[in-house]
């Protein structure tokens, strides 16, 4: 089964791109992509480059002359095979797949422009539109076995099953679970290898069948409805959830009044159909794993589903919701960011390590604890093409008065992007000068509240081991870490600590260095 309804040559609705600064202009596929803040992954260079697709479909009638495709056809198509036919050519059968390729490769500006139209594709024919058999469903699983053999990162399959002219054959809702279809064991298989497998969740909204087909049902993949370009679900896309509870359809895209490719000259017309909402995702899919090619395609798909407008509350209709690129960009830069913090020679240091390029920045910014607002500090940037780069800021207190002071990171990616990555806090003691001796300094005594502190200084890094114990010698607290050089000061929580004695030792390199009697108030 194809998962289009319909496709129609119709006047279409011209939008004018919502940024004149936008890399693409996008014209009657503007709705399309921008639902999906695709445009903010192509402004930044993520437009499918080093990416392989393949798309397993019915057919893709005149790939190889409509003007739609002019692009992909000069080194971006990697390879084509008819698994129906058993022969190369793919360009003579049925215009599905053509339909559905061109919303992820066109490229004519101001007119239509897909959602990764940089990226190179394997297209396969699996689907004999002329009957209905579990052949298919072979073909299909035969079609992701050979796209994995090639590399291939992302399979967009617009194929869906669940009756066939033989109705021995037939599939029953309680078969939707992930585990029982030939297409949803193989499309399993394929997320198993490392493929990003998304599909069509089917268009029986209207029909008595009305859930999704399979294998949009299977567990690992990314399961796709349709809804038009304001957010509202087409009526015919198939309803979730799977048999088995799981949220189906997982996303939703644009399959409602979509902009596809018509099979004349190759221009714009729409269609209609959970078939076109799969491609659209899919190009969204790549350019975002192009980002971020360290994440594995779980970890894309569960991106792209916490981004997603309902991941909160998601329904039987759309799933987790739209995905937004922009918020599934900063939760995986979140992902991969890494930090680490200090003080040497009484100044505090920032490492971090997060991916950016020439275009990104971090802002550092500081206040006292008892200050409201923070001030900007300084700005840090890599000159450097996007990828993850090394960061290290010094802040110098010595002129400040003495207290615990906050630290935030924030990352602007562009004037609408800005979000904080981190925060951190920083004891300044007005005595902190230079290092020029190890020493542990450990106050008060008496103790009164929650004002313990371990002030360890050192002129050689060290593991620093402190331990409180209860007058009957029982461990009550512990923390053990690494020191650089330098001054750190370590709170001791006390605050619940009953009134009595209580002995603190600190151990440096594992050897004890000095035990105190304290006396807790």
């Amino acid at each position: 089964t194809r998962d289009s309804i319909s496709v129609q040559t119709l006047p279409l609705i011209t939008s004018r791109p919502e940024n004149i600064n936008d890399y693409y202009n996008y014209g009657s596929s503007n709705g399309q992509v921008k639902i999906h803040h695709g445009d903010f992954l192509h402004n930044h260079g993520f437009r499918g480059e080093g990416m392989q697709l393949t798309m397993l479909d019915a057919g893709f009638y005149h790939y190889k002359t409509l003007p739609t495709f002019d692009s992909i056809r000069v080194n971006q198509i990697l390879g084509t095979w008819d698994f129906v036919a058993n022969e190369e050519s793919v360009d003579e059968d049925n215009s599905h797949g053509m339909h559905c390729l061109s919303t992820i490769a066109a490229n004519l500006p101001g007119s239509f422009v897909g959602t990764a139209p940089k990226t190179s594709f394997y297209l396969f024919r699996t689907e004999d539109v002329g009957s209905e058999y579990p052949i298919e469903e072979q073909n299909l699983a035969a079609g992701a076995e050979r796209a994995d053999s090639l590399g291939v990162d992302v399979c967009s399959i617009s194929l869906g099953y669940f009756s066939f002219d033989a109705s021995q054959f037939d599939y029953s809702y309680s078969d939707m679970n992930g585990n029982t279809s030939i297409s949803a064991r193989a499309a399993d298989l394929a997320a198993k290898k490392g493929m990003l497998m998304v599909i069509a969740a089917g268009n029986e909204g209207n029909s008595t069948w009305h859930y999704i087909i399979t294998p949009a049902d299977a567990d690992s993949v990314l399961s796709v409805g349709a809804v038009d370009t304001t957010g509202v679900p087409g009526s015919f896309s198939s309803y979730g959830p799977s048999s088995d509870g799981q949220v189906k359809p997982a996303v939703a895209s644009v399959g409602v009044f979509a902009v596809v490719a018509n099979t004349g000259d190759g221009q714009p017309s729409y269609g209609f159909g959970t078939s076109y909402a799969c491609p659209n995702m899919a190009g969204i899919t790549t350019c975002l794993w192009q980002a971020f090619p360290e994440i594995s395609n779980m970890g894309i798909i569960d991106a792209l589903q916490l981004s997603a407008n309902k991941v909160n509350n998601p329904d039987d209709r759309i799933g987790y919701g739209i995905p937004d690129a922009k918020k599934a960009f900063v939760i995986l830069q979140k992902r991969l960011y890494t930090r680490s913090n200090g003080v040497l020679d009484c100044k505090p240091y920032i490492q971090f390590s997060i991916k950016t390029d020439n275009t990104m920045s971090i802002e550092v910014e500081r206040k006292l604890l008892s200050e409201l607002a923070y001030t900007s500090v300084t700005t840090l940037q890599n000159n450097g093409s996007y990828g993850s780069h090394d960061f290290h800021f010094d802040d110098d207190l010595s002129s400040l008065a003495p207290g615990m002071y906050t630290y935030r990171l924030k990352m602007i990616i562009s004037s609408d992007t800005t979000f904080y990555l981190d925060s951190l806090s920083v004891d300044h003691l007005a005595s902190c000068n230079t290092t020029t001796a190890n020493s542990i300094i450990i106050a008060p005594n008496p103790v009164i509240d929650n004002d313990l502190t371990v002030k360890v200084t050192r002129i050689t890094p060290a593991k620093i081991n402190i331990v409180l114990l209860n007058a009957l010698g029982q461990r009550i607290y512990s923390k053990e870490y690494q020191q650089l050089p330098g001054v750190q000061v370590q709170k001791i929580p006390t605050d619940n600590v009953s009134t009595g004695g209580y002995f603190i030792t600190v151990y440096v390199d594992n050897k004890k260095a000095v035990t105190k009697a304290i006396l807790k108030k």
